[in-house]
């Protein structure tokens, strides 16, 4: 089995096939596309705890907007007991110091400024589809699915294909209403919008129907030739 991350950063063959103009449509949105709605944080952070960061922060905007909870205490145990199981993470050597803090209860605060609805879903679940796991996104809002991108770059051709791929699953099991799609990164402050019709118009000739039946087939056959094997 795969995970939609691994999906979405290889099998390129399959992806300049059905979507051939994605990644003229990416420089588009880092070009211009994308809003630059907050300024980029300025405080300086090691790039090796910038990962351990931005799980702290998630998890703290989560706390606060679904439990009600703001304490930062809670919220780096949380952190730590799902980055313990992942390799290289740096947690031996990582001090919740007073720059990390700042990095860290700024971009909570840009992420509950930006999603401030009450009827908001973390983590959507989507069913898997032959070879791909069963995998959850990062938000979902009022027919929006939204994905949070906080590394200190530009938005990369994998998190567009990440979107296409959670929406090609839910396309299968109708699970959620998906009209628009999302990427915000609260640490550059860029947000990105676009219905779900308009983006697919953008990156192939496919309708939107028939690029989701395309994914979908495609991660069966996967399933199936690893069977053979």
């Amino acid at each position: 089995m795969i995970s939609e991350t691994s999906f979405s950063k290889n099998y390129s063959a399959f992806w300049l096939e059905f979507t051939p103009w994605a990644k003229n449509y990416l420089n588009a949105i880092n070009a211009g596309l994308a809003e630059n709605i907050f300024p980029p944080i300025s405080t300086k952070e090691d790039p090796l705890y910038r990962s351990i960061n931005n799980v702290i922060s998630f998890n703290l905007f989560k706390n606060k907007k679904i439990n009600g909870i703001d304490d930062i205490d809670i919220s780096v145990r949380e952190s730590y007991d799902i980055l313990l199981n992942l390799p290289r993470n740096n947690l031996e050597s990582y001090q919740l110091n007073d720059d990390n803090l700042k990095i860290i209860h700024e971009m909570t605060n840009r992420m509950l400024s930006v999603y401030n609805e009450n009827d908001i879903i973390i983590h959507p679940k989507f069913n898997g589809c032959g070879v791909l796991s069963n995998c959850k996104g990062d938000i979902y809002y009022k027919d929006v699915l939204s994905e949070i991108k906080a590394g200190d770059r530009n938005f990369q051709i994998q998190d567009l294909r990440q979107l296409i791929t959670y929406i090609s699953l839910n396309w299968t099991s109708n699970t959620y209403k998906i009209d628009k799609i999302q990427l915000f990164n609260p640490r550059t402050g860029k947000f990105w919008e676009s219905h779900i019709n308009n983006f697919i118009e953008s990156i192939t000739d496919l309708s939107y129907e028939d690029l989701c039946q395309k994914v979908c087939s495609y991660l069966s056959d996967l399933s199936y030739d690893v069977i053979l094997e």
